[in-house]
Parts: C-alpha cells; structure tokens; sequence
C-alpha cells in the first residue's frame, strides 16, 4: 500500500512528460496482460521484436538515463496492477516504450526445469546492451531459448 501511494505521488506531481510515461506503461500493461490472458501466443509474439536478433550494444549517456527512467516507471506501474504484471509484462512494456523513444533493446526467453518441484519455469528479461532492465532477478539460472530486438 505505501508503494502505490508513492506510485501515485510520482504520478501527480510528476511532470507532464512523466505523467505520459506512467499512463503509457499502464496502457502496455493492460494490452499485454489481456493478450497473454486471451490470445494465443501466435497473435501477440510480434509484440516482442524480431527473433534471433540482438540489439546494438552502443549507447549513448542520453539513452541510458532515459531507459533508467522508463524501467523505473514501467517497474513502479507493473508492480501496482491489480493483475499480474510479471517478467513478460515487464519486458514487452519496457522495450516498446523505449523502442517508441528509439532505443533498441533485446527481450530474452529462457526456461529453468526446477530440481525441487520438477516443474519447468519460463523467465524474460530485458537487455540493452549489457545492462539488464527488467527481470534481472534470478535470469542466470534460466538457459536462454529465443531472443528477440
């Protein structure tokens, strides 16, 4: 709850160009999570670039503290839905608003069989460069099956 009120903080004293980013992850948010919830992955995969294709990994100082920023927001908004906004929602989201904003990035699959449960988990993450944006936690333990630019 203390979260949501600071999201909500930032929000209205945020500048306009903040308050456009907020509403901007929130929209990817939704239109994502419905996707996934409601469609098959054949319709919605164009969501996540071009496969088997990497990004540049040069970047200027400039867009780097713009991708800082677009995570944070994308970051704060996904972790206040009352859905659930995980790793793919978070990735997909990140990468169109940067991509709106012409930074490319690179969005990872992978999957991770867990020894405990024997059950297969999925993860993505996204890279621009070497730096990870989202889904950061716990990425090195899944085995890397599609990327996509």
């Amino acid at each position: 709850m203390q979260l949501l009120k600071r999201v909500i903080k930032q929000f209205v004293f945020g500048s306009f160009q903040d308050k456009k980013l907020y509403l901007n992850a929130l929209r990817w948010s939704i239109v994502i999570r419905f996707s996934m919830l409601f469609l098959p992955f054949k319709y919605y995969r164009h969501l996540l670039g071009r496969m088997q294709v990497t990004s540049s990994p040069e970047f200027s100082q400039s867009d780097i503290e713009k991708a800082k920023k677009i995570r944070a927001i994308v970051l704060s908004v996904c972790n206040n839905t009352p859905w659930e906004s995980k790793c793919l929602v978070q990735a997909i989201s990140c990468k169109k608003m940067l991509k709106k904003n012409g930074i490319e990035t690179t969005l990872y699959l992978g999957v991770y069989k867990n020894p405990e449960t024997k059950k297969l988990e999925a993860h993505a993450w996204l890279k621009m460069g070497d730096i990870v944006l989202t889904g950061r936690h716990g990425m090195e333990k899944f085995k890397i099956v599609n990327f996509y630019a």
